[in-house]
């Protein structure tokens, strides 16, 4: 029973090294999501479009689409409703048709919901110009913006999938402290 309180001890090195292991894990997936620029430029170009130019704009681009806002609102439906089908212009109007519906969906975007068929649907057309901001936003800064959005969420997709595998060590890192623990608790309440 002393050897058993020994090993799980707070003190013991096993118990320091689960905590250390923990704390590393930790402090990795700290360091990791603050060099993450992905899901900060979605929320950039979120608050751009949730302006009040940005707005008018987005009104003005369900009403005179300007050439490849299709694509554009394509990758948006894909990426919000998390579909790999294309889409008409009417779908992309009644997606856009309220904005503050809209702009909430934006907001609320997760990039771990979404599946690589989704972004394998749209992928080849990242590199047309109408997602680049700098060519867009003298014709529709919406168009701009969303563009920008996508490419945005595009890159939080990317470093999502680099963060899942550290997120699962550091949850496995828990529970291990958690068992340690556990062990120490039951191994004190044994009678001498």
């Amino acid at each position: 029973e002393e050897f058993v309180v020994w090993i799980l001890g707070t003190g013991s090195d096993r118990s320091r090294l689960l905590h250390a292991h923990a704390d590393a894990a930790h402090k990795k997936m700290d360091r990791l999501r603050e060099s993450q620029t992905g899901m900060k430029r979605t929320m950039l170009f979120w608050s751009q479009l949730d302006s009040e130019k940005g707005r008018e704009s987005l009104a003005k681009l369900c009403k005179d689409p300007p050439r490849g806002a299709l694509s554009v609102c394509c990758a948006v439906h894909a990426l919000l409703r998390v579909s790999g089908k294309r889409i008409h212009w009417k779908a992309a109007e009644q997606m856009m048709a309220d904005p503050d519906v809209f702009l909430a969906e934006m907001k609320a975007y997760n990039p771990y919901a979404i599946p690589a068929y989704v972004h394998q649907s749209f992928e080849h057309t990242l590199t047309l110009p109408y997602f680049d901001y700098d060519r867009m936003v003298d014709r529709s800064y919406a168009l701009a913006c969303l563009g920008s959005w996508v490419i945005a969420a595009v890159q939080s997709w990317k470093e999502a999938k680099q963060m899942v595998p550290l997120e699962a060590a550091a949850r496995r890192a828990d529970a291990a402290v958690a068992a340690a623990a556990a062990s120490f608790a039951e191994a004190k309440k044994l009678p001498e």
